[in-house]
Order: structure tokens, then C-alpha cells, then sequence
């Protein structure tokens, strides 16, 4: 018998974004996907998506994580 179980963590972003999602980017590069999103200056485009909707607070994203186990 096969089964699959999926592992999901939602991990909060507080400081240095373009870092983070350089660092993520250049680690996981073919499992990285962007919709709407010019991978380039994304960071520039979060900061301005906060910006433009007024939100304030320390999590400035999140990344999805996304794990499967098969047995």
C-alpha cells in the first residue's frame, strides 16, 4: 500500500526581505514560482503592495513550505 502525506509550514519574514527571498530564490531556483511577480525586484514589490494598502506590522511575508512523503 502507497500513501503520501503533505507537510505545509507558512514561515513569517521580519527583517532583511530582499534577502531572504534572494536567498531562497538562488537555493530552491527550479522550485520557485511567481505570479505576478518580477522575481528581480519582488522585494521592491512587496514593500510597495504594504505601502499602497496601508499595513503595518512586523511580518512583512511569508513563505510557504511545502513537504510530501510518500510510503
Amino acid at each position: 500500500m502507497v500513501f503520501s502525506m503533505a507537510i505545509t509550514k507558512i514561515h513569517p519574514i521580519k527583517s532583511t526581505l530582499n534577502l531572504s527571498m534572494d536567498y531562497i530564490a538562488k537555493i530552491e531556483r527550479i522550485l520557485v514560482y511567481s505570479f505576478k511577480c518580477n522575481p528581480s525586484i519582488d522585494h521592491i514589490q512587496f514593500m510597495k503592495t504594504r505601502e499602497d494598502n496601508d499595513i503595518n506590522g512586523s511580518v512583512m511575508s511569508g513563505i510557504l513550505i511545502q513537504s510530501f512523503i510518500l510510503g
